[in-house]
């Protein structure tokens, strides 16, 4: 079957034109298509690395907190409005 399919894209000279800009242009579109996907896959990642900075961020903020001890210091933060 697939050596039908070469022998008549092979017969003529024209079918050879035909067969060598149908492959260029396949190959042409296959690259395009291959590209867009992977600057889809840079954008995606990009958000993904926004996203766990802004995490990253909230975590420290967080972690900096003063941590009351006893209930007369809980009591001093709510006052202070630190809590």
């Amino acid at each position: 079957m697939i050596t039908a399919v070469i022998a008549f894209f092979t017969s003529s000279p024209f079918m050879r034109k035909v067969a060598l800009y149908g492959t260029i242009a396949l190959a042409i579109i296959l690259f395009y298509f291959g590209w867009k996907k992977k600057i889809e896959n840079i954008g995606e990642d990009k958000v993904r690395l926004e996203n766990a900075h802004a995490e990253a961020v909230a975590v420290k903020k967080m972690l900096a907190a003063p941590v009351p001890t006893t209930r007369d210091d809980t009591a001093k933060l709510l006052d202070a409005g630190k809590f």
